[in-house]
């Protein structure tokens, strides 16, 4: 493979490796956010979980699907 052709491929396969460049709002990076889905048996489960989870602090919120 000529020398230049590997080196195009190794510079594309670089760039989708490398990681996001994230864009700036306002003066202000995007922070990485992580999230924990939890599947409920039913409403009465959400509302419990939900009161336990913010009563440990957390943020939370319900969502119905």
């Amino acid at each position: 493979m000529p020398r230049e052709l590997e080196a195009a491929w190794q510079a594309a396969a670089d760039a989708r490796l490398a990681p996001p460049k994230w864009k700036h709002l306002g003066g202000e990076g995007l922070a990485e956010q992580w999230y924990v889905l939890v599947t409920c048996r039913d409403e009465r489960h959400q509302v419990e979980l939900l009161g336990r989870f913010k009563g440990e602090g957390l943020t939370c919120k319900a969502v119905l699907t």
